[in-house]
């Protein structure tokens, strides 16, 4: 984004303007922005800020890692003073009641935020106070706060509803004027300075924001007639809200370059609505019909240009079909669209999320359940690090490194010389780990496709995927005897967060195959299990094992491992399987479940792998049959 192109001729920052300059407009999502493109929205936001509120905006980044205390704040350590005094750190509290500079929250990718993150954001947006008690710190304040978010339109059903609707107003990414960045670079590189950002606000942007601020427009009627019929069409009393109030800031820019105030007409109403992609209220029984256009009779010279060379038909200039949303009767004129320069966008952000499919989990702003740890216990994988608050978890490494960055200045301040190969690590240096919370509970399937071909085995897994959804555990689903494996002999392992990874979903609409390798299903999971409940820092507490199978394996364990049959099989296959399960018996914290098919042949082998797996089993269809012959036959 050059400097040529921010100006107020382009909608976009026309729609930042107007975020900016009126109240109920402090937050906005952009779908599909690139990332750079985001930082540069970001800093001609806060140029804006400047130029009204007078004040230096502060950038402040949410993103997957924030805990309640990088929002709220904690007491600190503080090393900006010579005494040892204790302080305050936090992103959206301030330091003192003096410090009133307007903070913007810039999020990069709004499906990827943080739990505490998206609650902070829901009771933050559109609210003017903020009363906290954390920490022993009693404070009430009332937040300059502005919010930049941005999102993958393919992503938006991971985003909670509630989190959604408190952003007032929506843009799109493909809004963004383009920039000529070689044209950029060029530039630079004639200056004798680079710049420290290529958004820079033109001079009469800073103008008319000036003048627009002491801009106060009324509204008509006119207007509010035309905002209710855009209610028809609106799903959320927010979104009429922001209509309303974007209106309003249209005509304060409007009268901000005319120099006198202009009252908020019915066609302010309809650029904002071009400005979030409304589609046109008016109903069909208010079409009005406009005669045919009566045919012109060619002349001569025209039938022979007409023949001699013939010209390519353009699409734009097509006549379109006319209706009340493309040219209005005469009546409507105070209604009619003005021509604006806004280019047309292929997707609407607001249709985007009511039809989005649903990706996020029940209650996803509720905190899981946590029966084994407290809430602040982190053993995850490691994804960052971070200035520590206390000796645990340090990050050796990072800490020696962010200490030989100060050394040369730390050894002309230290009065006692120090040998060169010792370092002075000071408290500010220590860093810890960012690591992922780790489920506390795991659920792992072993499904063979080839034991319930023509049963409706989905509805006897229900059970267990729900509990696994409610308690938020991680799945570890074992494919045994699927169609579309890669390797035949073997089976495949899928390792998931949660239950809503599209993978999943794909992987149990697998149909049957030919081989039944379940001896090696059952050796993963029992790896698996053994692995996720006592190996590493991200243990789990409490693990449940379904297993869905007849218990007719036809591949030994040792095909399997070098992915070649070794002739003949007889019951190898089934052995291995046997000898595996009374391995998974033997480790705690394991609730094992085996699902039986209620196989016509060999029925007792169910019943055997039920005693090796120590497990509890449930009938596909409550036969009886098959339990007494079992026992008559043990008899």
């Amino acid at each position: 984004m050059p400097k040529s192109t921010a100006n107020l001729s382009n909608p976009f920052i026309r729609a930042l303007a107007s975020v900016v300059l009126q109240r109920g407009l402090h937050s906005v999502l952009v779908y599909d922005i690139p990332p750079t493109a985001l930082n540069h929205v970001a800093a001609l936001l806060s140029q804006m800020l400047q130029v009204v509120t007078e004040q230096e905006a502060l950038c402040m980044t949410l993103g997957a890692t924030d805990s309640e205390d990088d929002l709220w704040g904690y007491p600190t350590l503080r090393d900006d003073v010579e005494e040892l005094t204790l302080g305050w750190r936090a992103k959206i509290i301030p330091k003192t009641y003096q410090d009133t500079r307007p903070r913007l929250m810039v999020i990069p990718n709004l499906a990827n935020l943080s739990l505490a993150a998206a609650r902070a954001c829901v009771m933050l947006l559109g609210n003017e106070v903020i009363h906290l008690e954390r920490h022993g710190r009693s404070q009430c304040i009332s937040p300059n706060l502005w919010w930049l978010a941005g999102c993958a339109s393919d992503e938006i059903g991971a985003v909670s509803l509630h989190l959604l609707d408190r952003f007032s107003l929506r843009l799109s990414g493909q809004m963004l004027p383009t920039s000529d960045r070689v044209q950029a670079i060029k530039t630079w590189l004639a200056q004798e300075s680079v710049p420290h950002s290529d958004t820079v606000l033109t001079s009469g942007i800073g103008v008319r924001l000036r003048q627009a601020v002491q801009q106060w427009p009324s509204i008509t009627d006119q207007a509010l007639a035309r905002v209710l019929e855009y209610e028809q069409v609106l799903s959320s009393t927010r979104r009429t809200l922001t209509l309303t109030r974007l209106a309003t800031a249209i005509a304060r820019l409007e009268s901000a370059s005319s120099g006198t105030t202009h009252q908020v007409a019915a066609n302010h109403v309809d650029i904002a609505a071009q400005m979030i992609h409304l589609k046109s209220p008016l109903k069909p029984q208010q079409e009005t019909e406009i005669p045919e256009k009566p045919q012109k009779v060619p002349q001569k010279h025209e039938l022979d240009e007409t023949f001699s060379s013939p010209k390519t038909e353009e699409p734009d200039k097509e006549e379109p079909k006319i209706n009340s949303s493309t040219q209005p009767s005469t009546e409507q004129k105070a209604y009619e669209s003005p021509s604006t320069e806004f280019s047309p966008v292929a997707v609407d952000p607001y249709e985007l999320e009511d039809k989005a499919v649903v990706q996020r989990e029940a209650e996803s702003l509720r905190l899981p359940p946590r029966y084994y740890r407290a809430l602040g216990v982190m053993h995850g994988s490691v994804i960052g690090t971070q200035r520590a608050t206390d000796l645990q978890d340090l990050a050796w490494v990072p800490s020696l490194l962010e200490a030989a960055r100060f050394q040369l200045i730390r050894r002309q301040q230290n009065q006692h010389p120090l040998p060169k190969n010792q370092l002075i690590v000071m408290g500010s240096d220590l860093r810890s780990y960012r690591r992922l919370p780790v489920p506390e509970q795991m659920l792992a399937m072993v499904l063979d496709y080839t034991s319930v071909r023509d049963l409706d085995w989905q509805s006897e897994l229900l059970p267990y995927l729900r509990w696994a959804y409610v308690e938020r555990t991680s799945l570890c689903l074992i494919r045994v005897g699927a169609a579309d494996a890669v390797e035949e002999l073997r089976a495949e392992r899928i390792l998931a967060r949660n239950l809503l990874v599209p993978r999943l979903q794909i992987a149990l609409e697998a149909v049957a195959g030919k081989a039944t390798p379940l001896a090696h299903g059952l050796e993963l999971a029992y790896q698996t299990l053994r692995r996720a409940l006592q190996q590493g820092r991200s243990t789990v507490e409490r693990a449940r094992l379904v297993v869905m199978t007849d218990g007719r394996g036809n591949v030994p364990l040792a095909a399997s491992h070098i992915n070649q049959i070794t002739w003949p099989v007889k019951r190898q296959g089934v052995e291995d399987a046997m000898k595996i399960a009374r391995q998974i018996r033997t480790l705690n914290k394991v609730e094992v479940i085996l699902l039986n098919p209620n196989p016509k042949q060999y029925t007792l082998l169910p019943w055997e792998l039920k005693e090796a797996l120590d497990a509890s089993m449930f009938l596909f269809s409550s036969s009886e049959d098959t339990k007494a012959n079992y026992e008559t036959e043990t008899e």
